[in-house]
């Protein structure tokens, strides 16, 4: 599925749950790529909160944290190597993926989670300080105003413009027709 949102940090525990009881299936296992290590405690604790009580509901959430890159992808490798051979168990559900690593960027990790050898990945959610709604667009300009260091490569632009498209509102002229 690749990217499906992104939440801005600092996240509110609302929006984390909100977003993981959207899902539209029951989140059972999250991996967690972030290297601030109280995001562990902040998701466990947010999402028990939304739930309730694990032990009554049988909503119980597993969450793997890992501070780098590398491991992250470590992670989702044994992940894909486990569902390409229909080994039991369970499987990751939910990527939170933090865009700001030490040893690589977010985007690096996306980019490389193509190649592990998933027949379908599991869904991502961008963790980052960046409000990819506001700033994009100024009101009355056609135009998009995003700042890198670098051209963005082909699986960076393909995990950022479903963001982007599902954050802004077609303008139509007056009295056209949209279908």
């Amino acid at each position: 599925p690749g990217v499906v949102a992104h939440l801005i940090k600092p996240v509110l525990r609302e929006h984390l749950a909100e977003m993981v009881s959207g899902m539209g299936y029951s989140v059972k296992r999250i991996l967690l790529i972030d290297d601030d290590d109280r995001m562990e405690r902040f998701v466990g604790m947010a999402l028990s909160a939304s739930l309730g009580d694990s032990s009554q509901s049988g909503s119980h959430i597993e969450i793997k944290a890992v501070t780098t890159g590398r491991q992250g992808l470590d992670q989702l490798a044994e992940d894909a190597r486990r569902a390409v051979s229909h080994q039991n168990g369970e499987h990751i559900d939910l990527v939170l993926l933090d865009l700001d690593l030490p040893d690589m960027s977010g985007w690096d990790v996306l980019e490389c989670l193509g190649d592990l050898g998933y027949e379908s990945p599991p869904p991502v959610v961008l963790l980052t300080a960046l409000d990819l709604r506001r700033g994009l667009s100024r009101p009355g300009s056609s135009l998009l105003a995003v700042r890198r260091q670098r051209p963005l490569r082909r699986t960076e632009m393909e995990a950022v413009l479903p963001v982007i498209l599902r954050s802004l509102r077609p303008l139509y002229p007056a009295g056209a027709d949209p279908a």
